[in-house]
């Protein structure tokens, strides 16, 4: 399942509620192409790990999520940030629509 985040309080709310040790969020826009393009492998990702990861969305173009974008100094899109035990890894992020690299760090 894929949690689409509305503001920081929302996505402190459901970081604290995971059950899971790892968590991905993909910063992403709607008419951004490469978003667009690894959307579908992003999709496919979900499905393989959804029993370990739990995957977070961000709409950089809601203004309810421009708080988070300041705090991980989202600059392009797409961005993956990455969570492990409910612990930002805020030096550790992938930008740009390179799917193994995601795969590679999931696994």
């Amino acid at each position: 399942m894929v949690y689409l985040i509305q503001n920081m309080e929302d996505l402190n709310k459901k970081i604290s509620e995971t059950e899971l040790r790892l968590i991905v969020i993909d910063f992403f826009v709607e008419w951004c192409g490469p978003c667009k393009h690894i959307e579908s492998e992003f999709n496919n990702l979900r499905e393989n790990y959804k029993d370990h990861v739990a995957f977070f969305k961000i709409d950089v173009d809601n203004d309810g999520c421009m708080e988070i974008c300041k705090k991980f100094n989202i600059a392009s899109m797409p961005t993956f940030v990455f969570v492990l035990d409910h612990k930002y890894m805020m030096n550790y992020r992938i930008e740009g629509a390179n799917i193994e690299h995601i795969d590679n760090n999931i696994q």
